[in-house]
């Protein structure tokens, strides 16, 4: 998994100190950084999540042409701009580009990749343990439509299942309870249509 983080700097004081997104931005195209990108998009186990500008350094370097993602608000025109098709959500998965739109939805995004690598129990004790609730919109490429643009459907990457400490499971007959042949059915009505 490569995560690639959005960009910030000075944007006040000596003219030639100022750094603003669009000039970091551009000095990126100037590094390895594309070319290092451009093999990870490439690489069939690799599975590259992009947050905040990130999405919009990318989308400059020309490596997001025809696919599906979101950045910073302030930035998503300018990542259409780039043949990069917006979907104006918290979270966007592409397949093997997910990509969320601001720094606080980096958050969304590493509990979304959680739930949807190892599962809703997982995910949900993360977000627990961080004392954060995700919230807002996450757009999948799924279905005929996604297989038609020639979408990679997400994978599973090789997991080792985790049991989680008898404090992060709470007893049967509860909403998310955990039995060895799986859930009961008020468990099974709180997964995720992926879990099932």
């Amino acid at each position: 998994m490569v995560i690639l983080p959005g960009a910030s700097g000075p944007t006040v004081g000596d003219p030639d100190m100022v750094r603003t997104i669009p000039v970091i931005l551009a000095g990126l195209g100037e590094t390895a950084l594309p070319d290092l990108m451009r093999r990870a998009l490439a690489a069939p186990d690799t599975l590259v999540a992009i947050i905040c500008v990130g999405g919009l350094a990318l989308g400059m370097a020309g490596l997001l042409e025809g696919r599906t993602a979101v950045t910073h608000t302030q930035g998503n025109n300018v990542l259409e701009a780039t043949g990069t098709t917006v979907v104006r959500a918290r979270v966007v998965d592409d397949g093997d580009l997910v990509s969320a739109g601001g720094v606080t939805s980096g958050l969304d995004l590493a509990l979304y990749l959680l739930e949807r690598e190892f599962g809703p129990r997982i995910a949900l004790a993360v977000e627990k343990l961080f004392g954060y609730e995700r919230r807002g919109i996450v757009w999948a490429a799924r279905g005929p439509e996604a297989l038609a643009l020639g979408r990679p459907r997400p994978r599973r990457f090789p997991t080792t299942r985790v049991a989680l400490p008898s404090a992060a499971s709470p007893a049967h007959g509860t909403s998310r309870c955990e039995h060895p042949s799986g859930p009961c059915e008020p468990c099974w009505s709180s997964l995720s249509m992926t879990e099932r």
